[in-house]
């Protein structure tokens, strides 16, 4: 579905980031959570309220990016957990 496409409204966003917290499929929520902050984006640029800061803060990607951290265990991460998980990154490029 192309954003010319997308007719989902500001409510239809909502529900769908309230759905979404039932989910358990990493790449399923991650592609859906891609095109809801693309529409996302083109109802707050016509409300003027766009922006990165105002997409990225809003309640809705919170939603969103929540269950992103749910699936992948990062939820309760503390800082030095997720370091070290930069740095077995990291290394991975060395191939």
């Amino acid at each position: 579905m192309s954003e010319r496409e997308d007719t989902r409204t500001m409510a239809d966003l909502a529900r769908e980031a309230l759905d979404v917290q039932h989910a358990c499929n990493l790449s399923g929520v991650v592609h859906g959570f891609s095109r809801a902050i693309s529409r996302l984006r083109v109802l707050l640029d016509a409300q003027g309220k766009g922006g990165t800061h105002a997409v990225n803060t809003h309640v809705i990607c919170m939603l969103w990016s929540d269950k992103i951290a749910s699936l992948t265990s990062t939820q309760s991460m503390r800082g030095d957990d997720m370091g070290q998980a930069y740095s077995l990154v990291h290394d991975l490029t060395k191939g």
